[in-house]
């Protein structure tokens, strides 16, 4: 499975890959993701890895993990995502990815939109 840069505010999810939204080490706070599923039928997971230099710079690949988010409902869930969705993702030293394990029909657009903690 390809990691694939989400680069932009907003793409696309289209086949099985690991999107990459976040990775900005000195960052801490959360980022709002809305997922519209146009006729999707699949599963999207949020996923985490450490921004550790000592591990990136001894070449340790370190696997992304599930990661938690909160719900438009204000639930906490680490549940794959199957339909649309409006999700909060916090960030502070990890890289963020969207994970599509499967895709069968339709896709996902993605939009991605960063807030700064004001409480730090």
């Amino acid at each position: 499975m390809a990691n694939i840069p989400a680069t932009t505010a907003k793409f696309r999810i289209d086949q099985v890959a690991t999107y990459l939204i976040a990775g900005d080490p000195e960052f801490i706070g959360e980022y709002v993701v809305l997922i519209v599923g146009n006729g999707l039928t699949g599963s999207i997971t949020v996923k985490a890895r450490p921004l550790i230099k000592e591990a990136m710079a001894d070449g340790d690949n370190v696997a992304f993990q599930a990661w938690w988010y909160r719900t438009n409902a204000g639930v906490i869930a680490t549940a794959a995502i199957t339909a649309t969705g409006l999700i909060v993702i916090p960030s502070g030293g990890v890289e963020l990815a969207l994970d599509c394990t499967a895709l069968s029909a339709g896709n996902a657009t993605v939009y991605v939109s960063r807030v700064k903690s004001q409480n730090l």
